[in-house]
């Protein structure tokens, strides 16, 4: 899951989401916590599978709490002070919100496509 793609940051996340609505094997993509030497990616990873925890209502891994974004950000790329930035704060879950100051509301809404 920490790997990374010439097409993106993003790529990757994006993958993972739809890896995991798929999954039927979700506790065991979560079991091992993501390597990098960017704290930021860290938590964007950590925001990610704390959203789709709480969605699909999945035991939240104990590495999700240990990564802190280095200043609050939202993920993908809005500006965090924006009009559309202060949206998404405002609608994104608690649990991604309040644990790596990392804010996705895109995870938390991506629903399978067969459901």
């Amino acid at each position: 899951m920490s790997e990374s793609d010439a097409r993106g940051p993003m790529r990757v996340l994006v993958q993972f989401i739809k890896d995991w609505n798929t999954s039927s094997s979700r506790l065991a993509m979560i079991a091992d916590p993501p390597s990098s030497d960017d704290p930021d990616a860290l938590a964007s990873i950590a925001a990610v599978v704390s959203a789709l925890c709480a969605r699909d209502e999945v035991a939240v891994p104990s590495w999700v709490h240990r990564h802190q974004a280095s200043a609050p950000f939202v993920l993908g790329g809005t500006s965090y002070d924006s009009r559309y930035g202060r949206w998404q704060r405002e609608r994104a879950p608690d649990a991604a919100s309040l644990t790596v100051s990392v804010w996705t509301s895109f995870a938390s809404r991506c629903r399978p496509c067969c459901q």
